[in-house]
C-alpha cells in the first residue's frame, strides 16, 4: 500500500501572521520573516504529534514561478519538482508538507523551472541518451538554489555544469543522520585506470598496500565520492562503528552507460571478479575470503548489488544492496517485473551475506514500462527480502531507512550494513 501525498493545503500560523503584517507594512514584515526563517535553520517546523511534524519550505525570490524539488514530496517517478505557492503581492513562496520527525531528507527551490516529465517512459528515455540527459541535467542545475538560511548542504550527486551544485538537508528532530561538514577532512584516494575506467581507492590513514583489510567495492563510484561516501566510511572507522576496511569506488564510463551496465549485466560481474579483484590483488592484496569481500550499490547500483552476489558469489561473499531497483525487468512487455527476485527463487542458495535497506519515503509506484501497476521500491524490496529468508540465505539485517531515494539515503545505511556485514 502506497502512501497518500503529504502535501497539505494548510499555511502556516507564522505565514498567516506575516500575509497580515505585509498588508500594512510590507518591509518589516519580510524582516521578520527572514529573521524567523535564519534561527529555524530553514524550513520551519511544527511537531503535530510525538511521530509527526509539519515542514513548512520557505523561499523568498522575484521569479515568475519557484518549485521544491524533495524526496519528501513522495512524488511519481516522472515528477521530479512540485510548485510552492506565492503569497500575493510578494516574493514569499511556501508549501507545507508532513513527515515522521526522524527523517533527512535533502531539498532545493528550482527557479523557473523545466517542466516535469510527461511520463515515466519519457523520463526513462531522457536518461538513456547521453545527449538528452545532459541537457536536462544542466537546465535543472542552471534553476537550482539550496536553501540560503539552512546551513547543512550537500553536492548534488551528478554534475553536468562547471559549478558547483548543493542541496540543502533537511534533518528533523529525531534523525539520525550524521552530517560531516564541507569543510571537515577528506580522505585521499588513490586513483588509478582499468580498461579505460576510473578506479578510486580509499584506505584509512596508518594503513598502506598490502595490509590485509576487508575489501568494499562501491558502484557507481563518481557518484558515491561526490555524495561523501569515503568520508562517511573514514569518520565511522575513525569512532569505531566500523573496522578498517579498503574501499573501492567502481566509476561508471559515462553518463548513461550505467543502465546498461548495471542492468544485471553478467559482463559487469565477470569485469569486476576476474578484471578488479586480480588487478587489487596485484597493487593493494584482497582477502582470500570471500566472505570479507563486499559489493555494494545503492538505487540501479543495488540492483547490480543483487545479481553480481547471485551470479559470482565466488568473488563476493558479502552483498549491501541499497534500494535497489529490484523491480526491474529486462524485458518490458515480454518479462514480468522483478525478475532478478525470481531468478533468487529459482536458483540454488549461494553462501552470500545480505543486508538489505530501502528508503520509508520511496513507497510511490515506479510505474515504468513493463513494472506492474502499484509496484513500489519498497514493496519490492520487501519481497527481496521474504525471498531471502525463504531461501535460507545469510539475511544479516533489513532496514527501512527514515529517507528517500537519495544519496542521504545512502548515508544513513551504509555504515549499519557494513558493520553488520563485516561483524
Amino acid at each position: 500500500m502506497t502512501a497518500t501525498s503529504p502535501v497539505s493545503a494548510f499555511t502556516s500560523a507564522r505565514l498567516r501572521r506575516f500575509e497580515a503584517d505585509a498588508a500594512t507594512d510590507p518591509d518589516t514584515a519580510l524582516a521578520g520573516l527572514v529573521a524567523d526563517l535564519r534561527a529555524a535553520g530553514g524550513p520551519l517546523v511544527e511537531r503535530v504529534s510525538p511521530e509527526e511534524v509539519d515542514v513548512t519550505f520557505v523561499h523568498v525570490a522575484d521569479a515568475g514561478s519557484v518549485a521544491l524539488r524533495t524526496t519528501l514530496l513522495r512524488l511519481p517517478s516522472h515528477e521530479e519538482h512540485a510548485p510552492l505557492r506565492r503569497i500575493e503581492g510578494t516574493d514569499v513562496w511556501h508549501l507545507t508538507v508532513r513527515a515522521t520527525s526522524d527523517t533527512a531528507v535533502a531539498y532545493s527551490f528550482l527557479h523557473d523551472p523545466p517542466p516535469v516529465f510527461a511520463s515515466p517512459a519519457e523520463a526513462l528515455a531522457v536518461y538513456s541518451d547521453e545527449r538528452r540527459a545532459g541537457e536536462h541535467l544542466l537546465a535543472r542545475e542552471t534553476a537550482t538554489t539550496a536553501d540560503p538560511h539552512n546551513p547543512i548542504r550537500a553536492p548534488r550527486e551528478l554534475v553536468i555544469g562547471d559549478e558547483e551544485v548543493f542541496d540543502s538537508v533537511l534533518v528533523l528532530p529525531d534523525s539520525p543522520y550524521v552530517h560531516l561538514s564541507a569543510d571537515g577532512p577528506t580522505p585521499a584516494l588513490d586513483e588509478h585506470e582499468l580498461d579505460g575506467r576510473r578506479i578510486s581507492v580509499y584506505q584509512p590513514e596508518g594503513t598502506a598496500p598490502g595490509d590485509a583489510l576487508p575489501l568494499v567495492v562501491v558502484l557507481d563510484g563518481e557518484v558515491g565520492i561526490r555524495g561523501g561516501v569515503h568520508r562517511r566510511l573514514d569518520a565511522a572507522i575513525a569512532t569505531g562503528e566500523l573496522p578498517p576496511l579498503r574501499a573501492v569506488f567502481w566509476h561508471n564510463r559515462t553518463l548513461t552507460s550505467r543502465m546498461g551496465e548495471l542492468s544485471c549485466n553478467p559482463a559487469l560481474a565477470d569485469a569486476l571478479a576476474d578484471e578488479l579483484i586480480p588487478f587489487l590483488a596485484e597493487r593493494y592484496g584482497v582477502p582470500g575470503d570471500a566472505s570479507r569481500r563486499v559489493i555494494a550499490g545503492f538505487s540501479l547500483g543495488g540492483l547490480a548489488t543483487a545479481h553480481i552476489a547471485l551470479t559470482r558469489p565466488d568473488a563476493f561473499g558479502a552483498a549491501l544492496p541499497m534500494s535497489g531497483a529490484l523491480w526491474y525487468t529486462p524485458a518490458p512487455g515480454d518479462e514480468p517485473s522483478g525478475w532478478l527476485i525470481r531468478q533468487y527463487e529459482r536458483e540454488p542458495t549461494r553462501p552470500t551475506a545480505v543486508y538489505l535497506t530501502v528508503g520509508q519515503l520511496e513507497d510511490v509506484p515506479v510505474d515504468y514500462p513493463g513494472v506492474a501497476a502499484g509496484t513500489t521500491w519498497v514493496g519490492s524490496a520487501r519481497q527481496f527480502r521474504d525471498t531471502l529468508r525463504d531461501k535460507g540465505y545469510d539475511l544479516r539485517g533489513y532496514r527501512e531507512v527514515p529517507s528517500g531515494h537519495e544519496l542521504v539515503n545512502l548515508h544513513l545505511a551504509v555504515v549499519d550494513g557494513l558493520a553488520a556485514l563485516l561483524r
